[in-house]
Formats: structure tokens, C-alpha cells, sequence
């Protein structure tokens, strides 16, 4: 094994960087090459170093760390070993531990970083350091398209199927799903549009406040958005605004 380890640190936390890169002083066999705070600068940093060791944080601003890892899975070609820590126990838990990565629980102590870099230290130390990188991506993911969501509440497994549109209320100043069940669920209120559109291409936006899923919809009647049920009451309210019209023009081809 070379003398060190190169390490890259996503985390949104400023603080959380530099306590981990602090304690990773204790340890000469790893070295910080570079850290960040976005997926988007995770993704480039991890691209330019090819790192040993990726501490991942679970949930980023502009992305989930899963996400992330999905986004590289064609280019990981390396046995890059990827260590995800959150403050959220039973978040994921469960599929980390079918998979070859690791985790580590907020806020962590000594002790634990010590075994969790140990059992890094191992892998590196086998002739055979075969890491099967898009199985791992794979076991973390559930079948189907399902995707987490912050909500004001934690985080929640949602299915493409369930959700008819996102609306934003002003009321409560955060976004909401309205799902199949006729309920609407609200998200974090740090939650942006922006956010919102990366979780699936089926998500298009329509107007400032309303982004809806194409799989339900029906037609385009003048400026209204037509859904399939068990959405279809809501037509009145799903306006299509001119900006937006050009955008959906663009997506499907018409006139």
C-alpha cells in the first residue's frame, strides 16, 4: 500500500469538514486531497483526484449523496471506497450495510472513526481489492423509480406514480406533493424548484408555483394543464404561463 491515502470530504457542514478533517490528523495513512459542499463539486473533485476514500455526507444541498454515486457510476472505474456519515440513524442504514460501503453516524466519536478507517485500511491491504461499485449504487437504491425527499419532518421515500404535481405554498412558504392519496405532503421549506427538477426528468415546471409530472398528463387546453385521475379535478388551477409554455413547446415537439 502507498504511504497515504488520498481522501475527498463532501459535506455541507463547514463545521463537519473541518472536525473530520481534524481527526484525520491522528491518522498519517490518510491525506485530505480537496473538500466540498455541493454534489456538483463533489462530482468534479472526485473526477480530477480519483481519491481511495470518499466521505460522503447523506444529504447535500443541490442533491442526495446517492445520487451523487449514481451520477458517477460510468466513470468510478477505481476501488474507491465510500464512507457515508449522517446524524440520521435509521436513514439507509439497512441498504449501506448490503453494500460495500460504509457509514458513520453524526456526531461520531474517536473511537468509531478509528474502526470504520480500519476496516479501510484492510480492504487496501488485500491483493484482491475488487469493488463492484455500480452493484453497491444498485443495493442502495429500491426498485422502481423512488427517490428521498426532505420533508418537515425528516425524509420520505417517494414512487414517481405517487406524485401528480408539486405545488408551492405560499401559506406555509414551502413546496408541496400532491400525491395519489388525495393528500399533500410538504417538504423542507429549504427546497427549491430547482431541487424539485432533479429529483426526475417527469417533472416539468409550469408556472412559478406548480411543477407537474408528464405521466399524468392528458392535454394542453390554451394555457391549461390537463391531468389523468386521479388529478384530472384539478385542471382549473394547473396554468400554463407563457415562459413556461415555450419550455413544454421545446420538450414535446409542438406547435
Amino acid at each position: 500500500m502507498k504511504s497515504a491515502l488520498n481522501v475527498i470530504v463532501v459535506d455541507d457542514e463547514e463545521v463537519g469538514i473541518s472536525r473530520l478533517k481534524n481527526s484525520l490528523k491522528a491518522f498519517p495513512e490518510f491525506s485530505v486531497v480537496e473538500t466540498a459542499r455541493t454534489g456538483e463539486e463533489g462530482k468534479r473533485c472526485i473526477l480530477k483526484h480519483r481519491p481511495d476514500l470518499l466521505f460522503l455526507d447523506i444529504e447535500l444541498p443541490d442533491m442526495q449523496g446517492v445520487d451523487m454515486l449514481t451520477m458517477l457510476n460510468e466513470y468510478v472505474s477505481w476501488p474507491m471506497q465510500v464512507i457515508f456519515y449522517t446524524s440520521h440513524p435509521k436513514y439507509m442504514l439497512d441498504a449501506i450495510r448490503k453494500s460495500a460501503f460504509d457509514y458513520l453516524l453524526k456526531p461520531y466519536d474517536e473511537e468509531e472513526l478509528g474502526l470504520v478507517l480500519n476496516r479501510v485500511l484492510c480492504f487496501f491491504e488485500k491483493e484482491d481489492r475488487t469493488l463492484n461499485f455500480r452493484e453497491s449504487i444498485s443495493l442502495l437504491q429500491p426498485p422502481g423509480m423512488v427517490f428521498m425527499v426532505s420533508t418537515v419532518t425528516g425524509f420520505k421515500l417517494m414512487r414517481l406514480e405517487e406524485i401528480g404535481f408539486f405545488e408551492y405554498q405560499k401559506n406555509k412558504k414551502s413546496w408541496g406533493i400532491m400525491q395519489s392519496d388525495g393528500r399533500c405532503l410538504l417538504l423542507k421549506r429549504t427546497t427549491k424548484a430547482e431541487t424539485i427538477l432533479k429529483y426526475s426528468q417527469s417533472f416539468v415546471q409550469i408556472n412559478q408555483y406548480q411543477i407537474v409530472n408528464i405521466n399524468y398528463m392528458s392535454a394542453i387546453q390554451g394555457n391549461r394543464c390537463c391531468l389523468l385521475p386521479p388529478f384530472h379535478q384539478r385542471t382549473e388551477q394547473l396554468l400554463i404561463s407563457r415562459t413556461y409554455m415555450k419550455a413544454l413547446q421545446l420538450r414535446f415537439n409542438f406547435i
